[in-house]
C-alpha cells in the first residue's frame, strides 16, 4: 500500500499539471489579440523556401484564430493545403489588396517580388497576363486582384468573409470594389508615379525592397530605359497629373459621402471587400506607415510630394483609409 501511494501521487501531479496547462493554454489563446513570428532566421530556411538570404530576417504576423490550447483538436478549414505563390511589385496598391486579404484570412504565401518591366516576364510564367498580382493555386494561376479576393473569401471561414451572403449586400460591395478598382486604383497610381519619377533615388529606395538582387542591379543601371517603360505603359503625359488628381479627389468625395451618415464601414456596420479594396487602392495618395513594405513617407519626400499626400490625408476619406491599415489585424 505505502508503495502503490507513492507511485499514485506523482501520477495525480502530472494530471493536475496538464490540467493547469490545458487551462492555461485556452485562457492565452482567448486573451491574444495577434501572433508575431520571426522567419528567414536560418540560411538553410531561405534555401528551402528557394527565397533570397535577407539581410535582416523578417517579422510577420498570424491572426490569433490560428492558436489552439495544447491537446485542443485541430479542426480543418476549406484552405489549400500548399503554400501559394504570389507575384508582386513590391509598392503597388494593387498587390497590396492581395496582400492584406490573404493575411487576413491566415492563408499561407510566397511572395515573389519583381521591379516594373521584368514583372511582366514573372506574371506570364506563373501562368498569369502581363499584370501584377497573380496568385498561383492548386486551381491555376488568377491575375486579377479583385478575382483573388473572390478566391480568397472562398476559401475564408464563413464568420470573416468580406463579400456579404446575401445577394444584394454582395452585389453593393461587388459595385464598389468594381468603381475603385477601374477610377481610383488607375489614376491614384499614375499621379504617383508622376511625383516619383521625377525623384529617382527616392524612387530607387524603396522601390526595389525584396526584389532579385540582379534586378535591384538592373533597375539602377538601366532607369532611364525603364523610366520612359513606365511612363509610356500609364500613358504619362504632360498635365495628367491635374486630371489624375482630380479624380482621385472625386472618389475620395463619394467615400466621404457614403460616411457622413455615421455608418463605420462603407456598406454599413461590416468591413467588406469594398473597404479593403477603397484602403488599398487609396494608398497610392495616403501613403500608410503600415503597409506590406516600407513607403517613403511625407518628411523624405519634395515638397509638392509631400504636400500632395498631407491634403489627402487631412481628406474625411483618407483619414478613413489610415484608420483601416492602423488597425488591419483587428478587421
Amino acid at each position: 500500500m505505502p508503495n502503490s501511494l507513492v507511485i499514485a501521487r506523482p501520477i495525480e501531479r502530472r494530471r493536475q499539471s496538464a490540467r493547469i496547462h490545458r487551462r492555461r493554454s485556452t485562457e492565452a489563446e482567448h486573451a491574444t489579440e495577434k501572433i508575431i513570428c520571426l522567419g528567414l532566421n536560418y540560411r538553410d530556411h531561405a534555401r528551402e523556401a528557394g527565397l533570397d538570404i535577407p539581410a535582416a530576417p523578417m517579422w510577420f504576423a498570424k491572426f490569433a484564430n490560428s492558436l489552439i490550447g495544447s491537446g485542443q483538436e485541430i479542426v480543418p478549414r476549406d484552405t489549400p493545403s500548399c503554400v501559394l505563390r504570389l507575384i508582386t511589385i513590391p509598392i503597388s496598391h494593387y498587390c497590396e489588396k492581395a496582400r492584406w486579404s490573404l493575411t487576413r484570412a491566415g492563408i499561407p504565401y510566397r511572395e515573389e517580388r519583381h521591379v516594373q518591366g521584368i514583372h511582366r516576364i514573372a506574371a506570364r510564367r506563373a501562368g498569369g497576363g502581363a499584370t501584377v498580382p497573380v496568385l498561383v493555386t492548386p486551381d491555376g494561376a488568377i491575375g486579377e486582384s479583385a478575382e483573388i479576393l473572390a478566391w480568397v473569401d472562398r476559401h475564408t471561414a464563413p464568420e470573416r468573409r468580406l463579400f456579404p451572403a446575401e445577394p444584394a449586400a454582395r452585389g453593393e460591395v461587388e459595385r464598389l470594389c468594381a468603381r475603385f478598382d477601374e477610377e481610383l486604383g488607375p489614376k491614384g497610381r499614375r499621379l504617383m508615379y508622376v511625383h516619383l519619377l521625377d525623384d529617382r533615388p527616392l524612387a530607387l529606395r524603396f522601390n526595389n525592397a525584396g526584389v532579385p538582387a540582379w534586378e535591384d542591379r538592373a533597375m539602377r543601371v538601366g532607369w532611364p530605359l525603364i523610366e520612359r517603360v513606365i511612363r509610356r505603359l500609364l500613358d504619362i503625359r504632360p498635365g495628367i497629373e491635374v486630371d489624375d488628381e482630380a479624380a482621385v479627389w472625386r472618389e475620395l468625395d463619394f467615400v466621404a459621402g457614403l460616411l457622413a451618415d455615421g455608418r463605420p464601414h462603407l456598406c454599413g456596420e461590416r468591413f467588406t471587400a469594398a473597404d479593403l479594396t477603397f484602403a488599398a487602392l487609396s494608398a497610392a495618395v495616403v501613403i500608410p506607415p503600415v503597409y506590406g513594405v516600407a513607403l517613403p513617407q511625407p518628411e523624405l519626400m519634395r515638397a509638392p510630394t509631400a504636400a500632395l499626400v498631407a491634403r489627402a490625408r487631412a481628406h474625411p476619406a483618407g483619414a478613413y483609409a489610415l484608420s483601416l491599415f492602423a488597425r488591419r489585424d483587428e478587421l
